[in-house]
């Protein structure tokens, strides 16, 4: 660890400066004045360029492209207050001004893209023989893939009019929905025990649920068994609420998929993801195959905790040499020199996020629990938020969203349209980066005790990532299909659901408390983006293979890797990785990455065997 890192970091977590948004912050005319004329700036586009299919006998590359560079611009500046909003909330889901500025900001880009609507429709029904001729058009060319994804879905597309009318409608039914969601959980209090003792009377405070879920990762048992009780309690006192909005959701969805002539719940998460159903499939079922490593996982884990009769609180428990505070300079100083270790590129972006307060880690109440990393605008940068309690995992957390961040920050060349890559290659490069931290830290490892504790903590990651994530998406699809076949889930339903496919994955090695029944509550993905989780899955098993290729030559990997992150999502995920030498549509692809896992555990079976705790 470098020994100037306290003169090259601040002290303490970090809270982020949205100026480079707007430089007078919420209060700024500029932000103002962007949401007040939205919609006219719509309304004049939609009169230059509605009919143009029609307009022209032949239509010219020449003038859609222009149309297309047009419509890029106007899209970044109807979303640039909408995204400043949404920042300015999740810092702080408690203040009311927050929450109605970014009210505000969503009803005004809502009913200015209701103007807006006819472009990638038209577009998306234009004669074949015609639209190819655009496509393969050097004035298009730069588009080829966000064009062609626009006409793969276009035949779910309904009626402009009735697109419009969901549009809004949203506003006050599912946009409501997941803000309302999102403060409810922000507002969640758990009671836990703050003290060291280990016998009662002990003190007891309200924490916010990102503090209580944060105690999970104690090495005092007692202290994890009182924070996971406190949280099921929590969460048992709000699940009715939680269970309408969830209900609420899975209806909306849908419908919205029986309108537009979606078979599957799944179809057009899939279609955003540019992925062919069978991939998931076959991601699906490699995992699940694969359940054994997770029981074998957590036996050992019991085994060097002493605890036989491992439980849901017990988990996270950390080994020994995991569980020690990592300051924030130190953490920054651990992350900024992993991804340098990969590229110079890599690790001056990151010197960037963490130099110039691009990134939220200061823990407070009535912040947006969990993390993320937002895009912006091609003439700002990202912003990541997360909470920052100076534990091994905060610093994988860091190094998972500065990841994201490097990745949303090369990509801004290809332009706004293409810079978002779908949510299958969304978690490549964030993925990555924990492995890197994951190397430096088993490099630096003093001894097989130490080298034991990574290898048990990567191994429980990746589990988080992999296994858990897709039963998350094996309950989402058992809510789904209930919510279909038998309609609105009870409360009951919904707990025993959480259970079953989650002890389905941990077999017999860890015992799930009644009280768990209740934790599928405050899980943000079920809500906002459904179908989701998956791609988490994904993105890790496919990043443990791309680990393997980067291990054998990292300077011959690290420079098209770099490449690929620039590309953003200008290119579908199968040419994507084809430039990485992957082939996703292989029926065995994500078995690669699972040997790689069971050899992990394999080896810190190894270890143990050596060594005890």
């Amino acid at each position: 660890m470098a020994e100037n890192s306290k003169n090259k970091w601040v002290e303490n977590a970090t809270e982020w400066n949205l100026g480079d948004l707007f430089q007078g912050g919420p209060t700024d005319p500029i932000l103002d004045k962007g949401i007040l004329q939205a919609e006219k700036l719509c309304m004049d586009f939609s009169s230059q360029w509605k009919g143009f299919w029609t307009k022209s006998a032949k239509p010219l590359p020449e003038d859609f492209s222009k149309a297309v560079r047009q419509y890029e611009l106007l899209l970044e500046q109807l979303d640039r207050p909408l995204i400043f909003a949404q920042l300015n909330h999740s810092a702080s889901t408690l203040e009311p001004e927050r929450g109605a500025l970014l009210a505000r900001a969503k009803e005004a880009r809502t009913r200015a893209l209701s103007h807006l609507l006819f472009f990638e429709m038209e577009w998306g029904k234009a004669e074949d023989q015609m639209a190819h001729t655009m496509m393969i058009s050097s004035e298009l060319q730069p588009y080829t893939n966000w064009l062609g994804k626009i006409r793969k879905r276009s035949p779910h597309f309904l009626t402009e009019p009735e697109e419009k009318i969901i549009e809004v409608k949203n506003l006050s039914g599912r946009s409501a929905f997941n803000r309302l969601f999102d403060e409810m959980v922000g507002r969640l209090s758990v009671s836990v025990d703050i003290s060291q003792a280990q016998v009662q009377p002990a003190d007891k405070t309200g924490v916010p649920l990102q503090e209580a879920l944060n105690h999970l990762y104690a090495t005092d048992r007692t202290k994890r068994k009182m924070a996971a009780e406190g949280i099921s309690q929590t969460l048992e006192n709000n699940a009715p609420a939680f269970a309408f909005i969830l209900n609420s959701l899975v209806l909306d969805h849908q419908e919205d998929c029986r309108l537009r002539g979606h078979t599957d719940p799944m179809e057009p998460r899939n279609l955003e993801n540019e992925i062919d159903p069978k991939v998931v499939k076959a991601l699906m079922q490699s995992v699940e195959s694969a359940f054994g490593l997770v029981e074998n996982h957590y036996r050992l884990k019991g085994k060097l905790l002493g605890i036989p009769d491992l439980q849901d609180h017990d988990r996270y428990a950390p080994m020994v040499q995991s569980a020690r505070k990592v300051s924030w300079p130190d953490a920054c100083d651990l992350v900024h020199s992993a991804y340098s270790g990969l590229s110079e590129q890599a690790g001056q972006v990151v010197n960037q996020f963490l130099q110039k307060n691009w990134v939220d880690a200061s823990p407070r109440k009535g912040k947006r629990a969990g993390a993320f990393s937002m895009g912006t605008v091609s003439d700002a940068h990202p912003y990541i938020l997360m909470s920052y309690h100076g534990s091994t995992r905060d610093v994988a957390t860091l190094a998972h969203e500065l990841g994201h961040g490097i990745h949303q920050y090369l990509s801004q060349g290809v332009g706004y349209l293409q810079a978002s890559t779908p949510l299958t290659t969304a978690e490549m490069a964030s993925v990555f980066g924990e492995m890197l931290l994951f190397e430096k830290l088993v490099q630096s490892a003093t001894d097989d005790k130490e080298r034991l504790a990574l290898y048990m903590g990567k191994i429980e990651d990746a589990i988080a990532t992999v296994f858990r994530q897709v039963v998350l998406t094996q309950f989402e699809m058992g809510v789904h299909e209930h919510r279909l076949k038998r309609g609105e889930l009870s409360v009951d339903d919904l707990n025993q659901l959480w259970l079953s496919t989650n002890q389905k994955m941990f077999g017999k090695s860890v015992k799930l408390n009644d009280g768990y029944k209740w934790w599928w509550s405050y899980i943000g993905h079920f809500i906002h983006s459904p179908f989701y989780c998956y791609s988490y899955a994904f993105g890790e098993l496919l990043v443990l293979s791309l680990f393997q290729e980067y291990s054998k030559n990292p300077t011959a990997f690290s420079k098209g890797y770099m490449r690929v992150l620039s590309l953003g999502g200008s290119k579908s995920p199968v040419e994507l990785l084809a430039i990485m030498g992957m082939d996703i549509q292989q029926p065995d692809f994500w078995d690669q990455g699972l040997k790689l896992l069971d050899d992990m555990q394999k080896n810190a079976e190894r270890l143990a065997n050596k060594i005890t705790f």
